[in-house]
């Protein structure tokens, strides 16, 4: 089976896709406080713009899962 080559795409032309959710259970948002806490001095952006990245997840759920992996390591 052949596979495609990869598509080649300029970094400066990719933008953020759109926000799916207008707002996130309370439930999540908590947990997205406590992992940005962990991990705010690695990451260059803040505490609403790391909220936004999961509103714009399709399935927050499983990006928190997977921040959670990486705040326990």
């Amino acid at each position: 089976m052949n596979t495609p080559d990869p598509e080649r795409v300029n970094p400066k032309k990719l933008r953020p896709g759109p926000i799916y959710y207008e707002s996130l259970p309370r439930e999540l948002i908590d947990e997205i406080k406590a992992i940005y806490e962990h991990v705010d001095s690695y990451l260059d952006m803040n505490l609403e713009q790391f909220e936004i990245g999961f509103m714009r997840d399709m399935h927050p759920e499983r990006e928190l899962a997977a921040w959670s992996r990486i705040t326990a390591a």
